[in-house]
């Protein structure tokens, strides 16, 4: 039995949204976010603007750049495709981005949100897009999902059959056993 799943962070999409708070990372790592229990990582860049003008997730954590908290007073938010933050035009920063050597190894926190055990070892990203306007689509083939279900389930119904098959001369067996006493 498996006592840990393992989330596959290969092999997504990206689908325009147009919403100028949506951001999809166009190749390897995560976005940091600063959590009560320290930093956290997602992929998931479904973002919105606190009452205060800073950049959250989805969950409502502070987005981050090399200069702390994104924060947003006034003025049109824009991303570059290298993670640069501007408002009107002013840089704000970089968002910060970071990838695993073994992402496989990433602990999960919360709704999209994993934590970095010691082991995940953390590098530098490379060749990687922050796309504005932009999501990042689930990865799930829910039709191959299905067939595999259903490939599963038939192959469970056959090995039940082949075992009442096999069961039935032992089941006679005993109970020839147990006339002849």
């Amino acid at each position: 039995m498996l006592d840990k799943t393992i989330t596959d962070f290969t092999g997504k999409s990206i689908e325009r949204t147009g919403d100028p708070l949506n951001f999809a990372i166009d190749g390897d790592g995560f976005f940091v976010v600063e959590t009560p229990e320290g930093e956290g990582f997602t992929r998931n860049g479904d973002f919105g603007l606190s009452p205060e003008g800073i950049l959250v997730s989805a969950e409502g954590f502070p987005v981050l750049s090399d200069n702390g908290r994104v924060e947003v007073h006034e003025g049109e938010l824009s991303v570059d495709l290298d993670g640069t933050v501007r408002t009107d035009g002013k840089e704000l920063g970089h968002l910060l981005l970071v990838d695993f050597e073994k992402p496989y190894k990433l602990e999960k926190s919360g709704a999209g949100i994993y934590k970095s055990p010691a082991d995940a070892n953390r590098v530098e990203v490379e060749f990687t897009y922050v796309r504005q306007r932009y999501l990042e689509k689930a990865n799930a083939d829910i039709i191959r999902e299905m067939a595999d279900m259903i490939e599963s389930y038939k192959n469970c119904d056959s090995d039940q059959t082949e075992i009442e098959i096999l069961d039935a001369p032992l089941e006679e067996a005993a109970d020839q056993v147990g006339r002849m006493r």
